[in-house]
């Protein structure tokens, strides 16, 4: 209470002797209590020590907010280190008569860039965790688990792949109603960086997708996440054994519940039918819908971003020549004080715009970018998994799915099965702007052939193209395999 407003003070003290309780204070040890006859005279001496230490504890605060204040100053303008609390992979460095620095902790910062890689390979939240416990790779930072000891957590690993400190950006903070809140703009280049700017965006674009972490079925599954059956459920992978043969099939998980009727399909079959296909196809023309629609995008952010910055512009030389009137007037005048607020609040309000813009810009001109050389990656990888699994390592096939399920997810926004008859199934391809790309018509009639052999007769395909201009599906090749 001696902290507070004495006027409250006294009224709160009042209402807690009338209700009978007692109050003993020790800095000047009297008790207060209802039938004291001198409680007046106590409550007053009471209220005046209770003034007293409100305007110490004011004069106190203010000061602690000035040297914040001037830290904050500090660190935007002369790029001084004046936080103490750094994140875990930064040192701060105080040589004897010089200025503090900091510095990156070499060791930890291949740490975070190991992070990074896993998660622009494809792997889960929970799966980075795992590969670096499995490494052996110690956890950094204070925080431990009940029963005493240190674990990589979840959470952490999420927060510093969303963490802009990664790559030397500072966001100053202050107190508002006890919370903290941004003071500012951020200051760049204020910590030495673990990553590049380009790495972290990379990163945002894949989390902004809400990727799902790691499942069982990852390094098994180069289709995870992305099959839809037509009942509106999702196909996921599952293995049997018999003995020692190993079946892998796709199946619908409304089927545990008697509500779908679709089959289920060989998960070895779809997937080098899918794959063979994939090799076929003019990616370069399928995701030209896609590029082009970013680019229509890219081309009114630039257009719009002119406008922004001329208007910025008028706008700085209004509030300079205003500027220059106030100060020739020997008195200030209202108006013009007035106006240049005004003028002030507009550039403001520019410059935050301009800021949402060219962060925009450039996530989708680093999405155009980005996409050819992905599916350039990615061919590599159809390649490489399109040879007899016998002869492929088993941890490199399992990063290679990983990987390529990582590079169609980012293009690919699901694959939609649905049943045309008892020999045909069709498997339509849609990307994540939502246009439909192609459809795959799998026929499984064939009962002979290297396919049909080892994958339960699947051995045909049709495929069909999208018109980019009216989006009406036109038939191209039939592709057979025998």
């Amino acid at each position: 209470m001696s902290r507070q407003d004495p006027q409250e003070s006294v009224y709160l003290m009042l209402d807690i002797i009338r209700a009978g309780v007692k109050i003993y204070t020790l800095h000047d040890r009297r008790l207060h209590e209802k039938e004291s006859k001198d409680s007046f005279m106590n409550l007053m001496v009471w209220a005046l020590a209770a003034e007293r230490a409100h305007d110490e504890s004011r004069v106190k605060s203010e000061r602690v907010r000035q040297a914040k204040a001037e830290r904050r100053r500090q660190a935007r303008e002369e790029g001084k280190a004046i936080v103490g609390r750094v994140p875990s992979w930064i040192r701060k460095v105080t040589p004897k008569g010089g200025e503090p620095y900091y510095e990156l902790d070499e060791e930890r910062t291949e740490v975070v860039r190991l992070i990074f890689q896993l998660k622009l390979d494809g792997h889960g939240l929970g799966a980075i965790t795992n590969e670096l416990v499995r490494r052996g790779i110690p956890p950094m930072g204070n925080r431990k688990l009940s029963t005493g000891e240190m674990k990589w957590q979840v959470s952490t690993i999420r927060k510093w792949l969303s963490s802009p400190t990664v790559y030397g950006q500072y966001q100053p903070h202050i107190r508002v109603d006890g919370k903290k809140v941004p003071e500012g703009d951020p200051i760049d280049n204020f910590y030495p960086a673990a990553v590049d700017r380009e790495t972290f965006l990379k990163v945002q674009a894949i989390l902004g997708k809400h990727n799902r972490g790691r499942t069982a079925e990852e390094g098994e599954n180069m289709l995870r996440g992305l099959l839809r059956c037509e009942c509106g459920g999702n196909l996921s992978l599952h293995i049997t054994k018999r003995g020692d043969r190993r079946y892998k099939y796709l199946r619908c998980n409304h089927d545990f519940m008697d509500s779908c009727t679709s089959k289920r399909f060989d998960y070895d079959g779809v997937e080098s039918l899918l794959l063979q296909t994939l090799q076929s196809i003019d990616w370069s023309s399928v995701l030209g819908i896609q590029s082009d629609k970013n680019r229509d995008v890219i081309s009114t952010l630039k257009e719009r971003k002119v406008v922004l910055d001329e208007d910025l512009n008028e706008t700085n030389k209004r509030m300079t020549n205003l500027s220059k009137q106030l100060e020739a007037l020997d008195e200030p005048s209202m108006f013009l004080l007035n106006r240049l607020s005004e003028l002030e609040k507009h550039a403001t309000a520019l410059l935050q715009e301009l800021g949402k813009v060219s962060e925009e810009l450039e996530g989708l001109e680093h999405a155009v970018e980005t996409s050819s050389n992905s599916f350039k990656q990615g061919s590599e990888i159809i390649e490489f998994l399109g040879l007899p699994l016998r002869s492929i390592d088993p941890e490199e096939l399992v990063k290679k799915r990983v990987k390529m399920n990582s590079i169609l997810r980012r293009e690919i926004d699901h694959v939609y099965v649905s049943k045309l008859n008892e020999d045909l199934w069709r498997w339509s391809v849609v990307a994540t702007g939502g246009e439909s790309l192609f459809d795959l018509d799998i026929n499984g009639k064939c009962t002979d052939g290297d396919i049909a052999s080892a994958h339960t007769g699947l051995c045909g395909v049709q495929y069909k193209k999208v018109d980019r201009r009216k989006f009406n599906r036109v038939k191209k090749d039939s592709i057979e395999f025998s």
